[in-house]
């Protein structure tokens, strides 16, 4: 049973981070960076509007028709959050002055809020370059400990039904998630990133590509065709989600 609660909160974890128009590399409790080794040949890129704002008419609706968007503000703890909803009923938490990542609440579950918001990472990246998030909760009675680390692939043209863009970003993204238990775990998932849109794609480990077709992110609509809003069944949990919380 310990195990099967650490794979839930896996499960909702890697669905629950959101990112915002970047400003830089400030030291912000729960980010590590470790610079890439001297190189001739790599390269560096500026992420500068690659993230995504959450604001009032946030929207994003992905291929596997799960969705995300702006939910206003909610209570907790005495504390103001900015809210996201997601089509799986869950919903995620952020600071209202800096937009941290700082917590979530799985369906028909009581708010879980991280001991301290999550950190950011840098606009400005390099080849090789590492960052690691960390975050760390209760659930359930048991301590929970989050690693998320994100590994600058490789940047790359991408068409999709949004149109054409290039030096777009490709993360791999590993979330390790440890318990007091004693139990642990780990997921692992492919991100595309555009300048204007966001994420505009991703893959989990073994999984089929989900593309961004239809919203309003940054100030702007993108796709030409309306899709639904439906429910996500639950183990569809938005896949691009795992993009939250990453650049401000």
């Amino acid at each position: 049973m310990k195990q099967i609660i650490l794979y839930v909160v896996l499960f909702v974890f890697i669905g629950c981070t959101n990112d915002g128009t970047p400003t830089g590399p400030p030291a912000v409790t729960g980010t590590s960076v470790s610079p890439p080794p001297p190189t001739t040949t790599g390269y560096y890129l500026d992420l500068t509007g690659y993230g995504e704002t959450l604001e009032p008419n946030f929207l994003k609706v992905s291929s596997d028709g799960s969705w995300e968007r702006y939910g206003g503000t909610e209570n907790v703890n005495g504390t103001s959050y900015l809210v996201m909803l997601a089509s799986d009923s869950a919903r995620f938490y952020y600071t209202a002055t800096t937009s941290q990542y700082a917590g979530y609440r799985p369906k028909g579950q009581n708010p879980i809020i991280f001991d301290a918001p999550q950190g950011v990472l840098p606009a400005r990246w390099s080849s090789d370059l590492t960052v690691t998030l960390t975050a760390d909760f209760s659930y359930m009675g048991y301590s929970v400990s989050t690693r998320s680390t994100y590994t600058l692939v490789d940047t790359t043209p991408i068409v999709t039904l949004l149109g054409s863009f290039s030096h777009v970003a490709h993360f791999s993204v590993r979330v390790d998630m440890s318990a007091s238990s004693g139990d642990a775990s780990s997921t692992s998932q492919e991100i595309w990133l555009a300048r204007g849109p966001g994420g505009i794609k991703s893959i989990r480990s073994g999984g089929i590509p989900v593309y961004f077709v239809h919203g309003y992110v940054n100030g702007q609509a993108w796709g030409s065709q309306p899709a639904a809003h439906k429910t996500a069944p639950g183990n569809l949990s938005s896949a691009e989600n795992i993009i939250r919380g990453m650049f401000r």
